[in-house]
């Protein structure tokens, strides 16, 4: 009862994401051309029955769009309907393919499947998309499970009976009919059947049945089904041999047809390593689950457990995962090669994948056989896609489901700290359960620190020689104590200097602050042994007396903790980034702003689906819309929505400082958004949001180290700057700092200008070039009489070591553009290089 409680938890918490998600927009460009198509069908203007053609992608299987036009026929062209429909769509299909499989699982392993499904990032972003690949997911699902009920279960271990026969049978149909218009004949047809048909063979089914017909009818019944599969997907396979690969079309690229099934690539494949990064994106986190549970599925005692075992409703366990595994493994390979006309096709079998690593954590988790290996395989799986996800965090935005999103970024989204905490929560799971055997009765704990132990005792044991025993004894005990008293001698003559360096005038050495943090952690290495080796043992012998169901709830709920800091951490900010969202929620809590808005470069189909923009004129002139936003009458604001593309935004802010005279654009929505809503004046009490409110001051600013001249030719004066150091203003080795630079326009600048910072001193450079104002506000645009405040991330590298010298590290400061560089007509410097001071070594 517990299990099935705690998976329960497990499985709604895995919905979460999914609902945050449906409160979004419509992301541009590809959820907003395919509600475009829906809306076409749900309005009538195109056939229904036609293959939409969406813009950007070209021509998709239907079901898709119908779905997401029937969520639109129902409740109006509405961002959330579209959403709804798929979703709901969704939901249905998994449940209902849970229910057919609900022989072959009991509820814990169904919860699990559902709670791993809905954990795929990959999932729940196209679940919750207007016209997403959730359709996809789901109507595969339906078919997989029907064809699995209808040939999976062995006739030799259960007779099959006519209720397994009638419901499999449905299922089958219902779901290859739905897979078919939502992924076309290749993947939504011949991948299932021969994927069925390939498990049953694996697993004996093609052998005629031991029982006389007249006894055993179902039996006979599925064997003929079996069979029928194979010829069917063997007809299949010729079929599409001779029309998509055969066939050379005269066209780069075919057309896209239902009965072919997509178009086949006529590029060369991708490299393996390609695909495989890219299937440990969007599988992401239970990429690293794969290998290992398409292991343990194809092992080669299957066939015997399936024969001699059975779970209580009678069916083997293994049967099942073979035929998910066989999914698996063969729609990888097709998805690898079969492409949609102008990109690749979803991962369709991530209902199949859910199935197998349920029945994996369930089983093998709970047998302890083998896993050690497998868990260290694991950690380096997850460790490897983690890095990924932030060394090229563009690729990594491939788990949102949609064809190469990392050219639509204006910036690249920081996946947050939260992320990385989740993610090494989950590793640390696997590896305690997959490192830790069950416990046996009899057997010593062990463990990594054994040898610690061991020594303890050892030492113990000198030390009775040392008392009590003979003198040759106490010789041999002295011998024992003797490295241990030497240790513990360096030991402290090193932890010692260390201090005396650091605290005292004693003697003329120095240490760096990273040196004594190293140093501190060799003395307190000892005691950190001791904690670490009581840690394990306590962990340790929790996990050692878990059962497989706790093991596999464990590291189930490690994956969810990271679906949800994936779907309720990165996805608001995604959604910012492609999508009107933010700024339509802006504008509907002006109320109605109906002669008062204009819409700037923004596509007129996405008006249709936000209510508070509905009103909106369309406009395309950058300086009619911003000095008809600056003209408004006091009292009486307008609002302009317009892209926050750095160039959009800081031609809209020029054009309106110019009619009000130096005044900023005010920004009322959220400064990360994709589209921006400025105001012609903000209520009283109400804060600037503009991104270019947090670079550009209006009122001098007082620097903590203020520089008294540094003139630039008369264009730009060096103010000074912060330092985000330690109380003492020092700064250490392998420490990230925030330099804050004030700058003041004196004149016109011709031209965008990068901003250098040198750390001359002991060692090689220390370089700081770096876009001005956090790259939001290029110098061409600054104006006189602004305060510029640019902010910089500076790391101090490991070479850099404390000198009792105060002027070791010397800054130096300046503007440059090719190899020009702006010439420093006032201040102390060389070379154009203004002196900023000192940097003090810690």
């Amino acid at each position: 009862m517990t299990a099935r409680a705690v998976m329960f938890v497990l499985a709604l918490a895995s919905l979460l994401p999914l609902l945050r998600l449906l409160a979004g927009g419509l992301w541009e460009p590809w959820e907003l051309h395919r509600a475009e198509a829906a809306r076409a069908v749900a309005g009538g203007e195109v056939p229904v029955w036609s293959v939409p053609e969406i813009e950007g992608e070209g021509e998709r299987p239907p079901l898709a769009t119908w779905v997401t036009a029937l969520g639109f026929r129902a409740g109006g062209p509405d961002v959330g309907n579209g959403k709804l429909a798929v979703a709901a769509f969704l939901l249905l299909c998994v449940v209902a393919a849970l229910w057919v499989l609900r022989p072959l699982l009991d509820l814990a392993r169904m919860l699990g499947a559902f709670a791993v499904f809905f954990a795929l990032p990959l999932v729940f972003f196209q679940g919750a998309s207007a016209g997403g690949d959730g359709v996809a997911f789901g109507a595969y699902a339906l078919a997989f499970a029907g064809l699995v009920r209808l040939l999976g279960v062995s006739s030799v271990a259960r007779a099959a009976g006519r209720a397994d026969l009638a419901v499999g049978a449905a299922a089958t149909v219902v779901g290859l009919v739905l897979s078919y218009f939502a992924l076309g004949a290749v993947l939504g047809v011949a991948l299932p059947v021969g994927a069925s048909a390939f498990a049953s063979a694996l697993g004996g089914g093609l052998r005629r049945p031991q029982e006389p017909q007249q006894r055993d009818e179902a039996a006979w019944v599925r064997f003929a089904a079996r069979w029928a599969a194979v010829l069917a997907a063997l007809a299949l396979f010729v079929w599409f041999v001779a029309a998509g690969v055969a066939h050379r079309p005269v066209e780069e690229t075919e057309r896209f047809t239902l009965a072919l099934g997509g178009t086949k690539t006529l590029l060369p494949l991708d490299t393996f390593d390609f695909l495989l990064s890219r299937l440990a994106y969007v599988l992401f986190p239970w990429c690293a689950f794969v290998p290992l549970a398409l292991a343990w599925a194809m092992r080669s005692g299957g066939a015997a457990e399936e024969d001699d075992g059975a779970t209580a409703g009678g069916v083997p366990p293994v049967a099942l995962a073979r035929h998910a595994a066989v999914h698996l493994f063969l729609g990888y390979a097709l998805v690898a090669y079969w492409h949609w006309r102008f990109h690749s096709s979803p991962m369709v079998f991530a209902f199949p994948l859910a199935v197998l690593l349920s029945e994996y954590l369930a089983h093998v988790l709970g047998e302890g056989r083998g896993l050690r290996f497998a868990g260290v395989v694991t950690a380096i799986l997850v460790v490897l896609v983690l890095r990924d996800s932030f060394a090229f965090q563009k690729d990594f935005l491939q788990i949102i489901g949609f064809p190469k999103p990392g050219d639509m970024v204006t910036e690249t989204p920081a996946f947050p700290m939260a992320m990385t905490a989740a993610t090494a929560l989950f590793l640390l799971i696997v590896l305690f359960t997959h490192l830790v055997p069950a416990a046996e009765a009899g057997k010593d704990e062990g463990g990594v620190f054994g040898w610690y132990r061991q020594q303890r005792e050892a030492l113990r044991e000198a030390a009775r020689g040392l008392r009590r025993g003979p003198a040759q004894a106490r010789l041999a005990a002295a011998a024992a104590f003797a490295p241990w008293v030497a240790g513990a001698l360096v030991w402290a003559v090193v932890v010692g200097t260390a201090f005396v360096a650091r605290y005292t005038d004693f003697s003329n050495w120095t240490v760096s602050h990273l040196g004594f943090q190293a140093l501190v952690a060799v003395g307190v290495l000892p005691f950190g042994v001791g904690l670490a080796d009581v840690g394990w043992r306590a962990v340790r012998r929790f996990i050692a007396g878990a059962s497989g169901t706790l093991r596999g709830g464990l590291t189930l709920a490690g994956g969810v903790l990271v679906a949800l800091t994936v779907g309720l951490a990165v996805a608001p900010a995604l959604d910012a980034q492609f999508s009107l969202e933010p700024a339509a929620r802006a504008a509907a809590r002006e109320g109605d702003l109906t002669g008062r808005l204009q819409l700037l470069q923004v596509e007129a189909a996405a008006t249709r689906y936000y209510p508070s923009l509905a009103g909106g004129k369309l406009v395309t002139d950058i300086p009619a819309a911003a000095t008809w936003l600056a003209e408004a009458p006091p009292g009486q604001p307008r609002y302009l929505v317009f892209p926050s593309r750095n160039q959009v935004l800081n031609e809209v802010n020029q054009k309106f400082r110019d009619v009000r005279g130096g005044e900023l654009l005010p920004v009322i929505s959220d400064p990360e958004g994709r589209y921006l809503l400025g105001v012609s004046e903000l209520a009283p009490g109400e804060e600037n949001r503009s991104p270019l409110a947090r670079v550009v001051l209006l009122q001098r600013p007082t620097p903590r180290y203020p520089i008294l001249e540094g003139n630039f030719d008369n264009k730009v004066r060096y103010l000074g700057y912060d330092l985000s150091s330690y109380p003492d203003g020092t700064v250490a080795a392998l420490q990230n700092v925030t330099i804050t630079h004030y700058w003041e326009c004196l004149g016109k600048i011709n031209g965008d200008y990068q901003v250098f910072v040198h750390v001359d001193g002991m060692g090689d450079r220390i370089n700081g070039d770096h876009d001005p104002a956090e790259g939001v506000y290029p110098t061409r645009y600054w104006r006189p009489g602004d305060f510029i405040v640019d902010r910089q991330k500076l790391r101090i590298p490991f070479f850099a070591r404390p000198s009792r010298e105060p002027t070791a590290y010397q800054m130096y400061v300046g503007l440059f553009r090719g190899e020009s560089r702006l010439p420093l007509s006032e201040g102390e410097g060389n070379d154009n290089r203004l002196y900023g001071g000192v940097l003090r070594v810690r």
